[in-house]
């Protein structure tokens, strides 16, 4: 694995590292399409993306855990599958 895999890795399993806690802004490694590359991590779960803009999030949590996003079995697989701390 390279080094960015463990910086990132170490990154989202930290969230007292996370200066926008209780959210973690990530972004899909090579995407293009701007629409689909954000993603937000809440604390709560650290395994789920939510595809979302940090700076205009739903108001309120139900809202936010409706928005579509993607799941894994672990943040290990979630870095693995190219998304990075943004």
């Amino acid at each position: 694995m390279s080094e960015n895999y463990f910086k990132h890795l170490d990154y989202i399993k930290n969230i007292k590292r996370w200066n926008t806690w209780p959210f973690c802004p990530v972004m899909k490694k090579g995407e293009k399409d701007i629409d689909n590359v954000y993603g937000v991590i809440h604390v709560e779960n650290l395994t789920t993306i939510k595809k979302a803009n940090l700076f205009i999030l739903p108001p309120t949590k139900q809202e936010f855990l409706a928005l579509d996003g993607w799941t894994y079995d672990t943040v290990e697989k979630m870095v693995t599958d190219g998304w990075e701390v943004d």
